[in-house]
């Protein structure tokens, strides 16, 4: 009996997963980061990023969206930036992962303490997989490469490693 149960909560899974990507889907969730950025001509420095973001699939497995993305820095350093962002899952993994591709641009502002704030824009590629806990929640672990560049001060690359926390929402809709 327990056989039968596990079976059929795989299949469920496996159809409830395949379901939340579909073309007409609404994702809304958000991440958080952790790195060590090293900036030029300068020392490396921890920041912390959380990045709520909304989005909606135009296309089988492929999200178009925006996001908000609020940076603390050691030292006095912070920063707000708007981007959008495109996100492609494939390649099942098993029955509740997919592997995800994100890329996105931003425009915003960076400021140190109670300075007056200097405008930026900023770039991402991040990948990871996407562990579908239910029907439409799904946890999300990537490994992100970006650059922010801030005029008349040093442009800064980093490598951060990503948790998200992301809900599929497709209004009951069969497709």
């Amino acid at each position: 009996m327990k056989k039968i149960l596990l079976s059929l909560a795989i299949i469920f899974i496996a159809l409830s997963t395949q379901a939340q990507t579909e073309k007409g889907t609404w994702l809304l969730g958000g991440s958080a980061s952790f790195s060590s950025t090293k900036a030029t001509n300068s020392s490396a420095v921890r920041n912390s990023t959380v990045s709520p973001v909304a989005g909606y699939f135009i296309n089988n497995n492929l999200a178009l969206g925006a996001g908000i993305n609020l940076q603390s820095i050691t030292g006095g350093y912070s920063s707000f930036s708007v981007a959008p962002f495109v996100r492609y899952y494939f390649l099942p993994i098993g029955t509740n992962a997919k592997l995800f591709g994100n890329g996105s641009f931003g425009y915003g502002s960076y400021k140190y303490g109670g300075s007056s704030s200097n405008s930026m824009t900023t770039w991402e590629l991040s990948a990871g997989p996407a562990f579908f806990l239910s029907k439409n929640v799904a946890v999300e672990f990537a490994l992100a490469y970006g650059s922010t560049d801030v005029p008349y001060y040093d442009t800064s690359k980093t490598i951060s490693l990503k948790i998200g926390f992301q809900i599929h929402f497709n209004n009951g809709k069969k497709k």
